[in-house]
Formats: C-alpha cells, sequence, structure tokens
C-alpha cells in the first residue's frame, strides 16, 4: 500500500511534468521520475520472483492484509507502473510519439476499469486476484489508474 501511493505520487508528477510547454527542461525530470518509479516496481518483481521482501519491510511494519507475500503488489499493478513509467520515458525522449503514449494510456485506464468493473459484479479474476500467484487489485488503485491512464491518454504535447 505505501509504495503504491508512491508510485502514484511520482507517475501522477511524471504525467503534470509531461505537459510543460519547456519540454526540454521538463524532459530529465520526466525520465528520473520514470526511472524511479521503474526501480521500485523491479524491486517488487524481484520479491515476487525470489520469495524474499526487500523493499516493504524497510519502510512499513505489521502488515495484517492477507496477500500472496505480506506487502505485494497486484501483477496487473506492476504491470500499469511499468507501463506508466513506459509513457513517461517515450515522452521524454521522442515527445513526436503521441499515439503511443495515448495508446498505453488507454491501456492502463482498461486495465484500472476491467478492476472496478470486477468489484461492482464481485468477480476477483476480473480485479486480478489469483489465489496462491496475485493479490488483487485495490478498489481505489482501479479508480486511480483509470485516471493515470485517462491522463495519459489525453496527453498532448
Amino acid at each position: 500500500v505505501f509504495f503504491t501511493a508512491v508510485c502514484f505520487i511520482i507517475s501522477g508528477a511524471t504525467l503534470i511534468l509531461a505537459t510543460d510547454p519547456s519540454k526540454e527542461s521538463a524532459n530529465k525530470k520526466i525520465t528520473i521520475a520514470s526511472a524511479i518509479v521503474l526501480g521500485i516496481i523491479i524491486t517488487f518483481v524481484i520479491e515476487r520472483i525470489t520469495g524474499k521482501i526487500l523493499l516493504e519491510q524497510l519502510f512499513v511494519r505489521n502488515q495484517t492484509i492477507k496477500t500472496v507475500m505480506s506487502g505485494s503488489l497486484s501483477h496487473a499493478t506492476m504491470f500499469n507502473f511499468i507501463l506508466s513509467s513506459i509513457a513517461g520515458f517515450i515522452t521524454a525522449s521522442k515527445p513526436e510519439s503521441k499515439l503511443e503514449v495515448n495508446m498505453i494510456g488507454l491501456l492502463i485506464a482498461s486495465i484500472g476499469a476491467i478492476g472496478v468493473f470486477g468489484y461492482l459484479i464481485g468477480a476477483p479474476i476480473f480485479y486480478y486476484e489469483i489465489p496462491n500467484y496475485s493479490t488483487g487489485m485495490a478498489f481505489p488503485t482501479s479508480l486511480l489508474f483509470i485516471l493515470l491512464g485517462l491522463g495519459w491518454w489525453s496527453l498532448e504535447r
């Protein structure tokens, strides 16, 4: 939960930077912010593969939420943050690639919308909960991915 919030804050800041009309000054900041989010998510992927918690226990103690691994993110959450980082890297390196960034945004929003749909109909598979494999994406996380995805989708740079 802690790092989901951190990644949303950084990803939102990246999106705001991507709207900066002084592109050159923002590109370096976008790249750094995208790299930070990607680094956090890669750490979680490594944790999932190795079964050892590396990052979350440094900042958060006594997790009581039932997850596949204490403090773990849903696979869909990790995937969406990777997509958001890729959108940031593309925006910073190839500003003319608006269509690619817009399509990544649409994919992020769609994944979030499927999660919301899953909660509305009571079907855990739609919010990506797979027992012994993936923790479900939280409802607020799904909503925020819709907003983040729509932000990338509507980006005109």
